[in-house]
């Protein structure tokens, strides 16, 4: 069951695909020889995020029955926590590796998805690994629609998001019903 958890949230529900979280980015950022850098910056913050702001959701605010703010504490912790690994980079790498958006939406997505503090952190591995997964394959179709000149009435970020949605569709397609096996049973 946690492999089809995994599985679920790397490929045929991708956070970037089903909700767009940092697909933005993806398209219009250009990480060059930074990537790996802000690949496992992105991933410890949001981990370290995830497990802190799950256990501050869990011992306060469920004891106080204000749940319905755990975005807003999720937010001060990834604020914190982001900071403090910025100015751990800047130190050593000398270089800007500043990334809110993707890591705060992953962190607030993984806590809400899951139960436990475990499926919190693995999902948001899984949602960070999409998302990085995913650029070069964006940078591909995008270098492959510049080379294919596409008519002008179509843009080429609108041909692109166009092939995204077709992405999505293709691994959904994966995760119908009437294909898992024992459902008609």
């Amino acid at each position: 069951m946690l492999l089809y958890g995994v599985l679920y949230y790397l490929l045929f529900s991708s956070a970037v695909l089903v909700y767009g979280i940092g697909l933005n980015r993806i398209v219009t950022a250009d990480y060059g020889s930074d990537f790996f850098l802000l690949f496992f910056r992105t991933l410890i913050t949001v981990v370290c995020s995830v497990l802190f702001g799950k256990l501050f959701i869990w011992l306060l605010l469920e004891d106080a029955g204000m749940i319905m703010l755990f975005p807003f504490f999720c937010a001060l912790v990834q604020i914190i926590i982001s900071a403090f690994f910025q100015v751990i980079v800047d130190i050593t790498a000398k270089i800007s590796t500043a990334e809110f958006s993707v890591s705060f939406l992953a962190t607030v997505l993984a806590i809400s998805e899951s139960f436990t503090v475990g499926e919190a952190v693995l999902f948001s591995i899984c949602f960070v690994c999409t998302f990085y997964i995913l650029l070069p394959v964006i940078r591909i179709l995008q270098k492959r629609l510049m080379y294919a000149q596409p008519v002008p009435a179509f843009s080429t970020g609108a041909l692109l998001f166009i092939s995204v949605a077709v992405l999505l569709l293709g691994l959904g397609v994966i995760n119908v019903s009437w294909l898992v096996p024992g459902v008609l049973k």
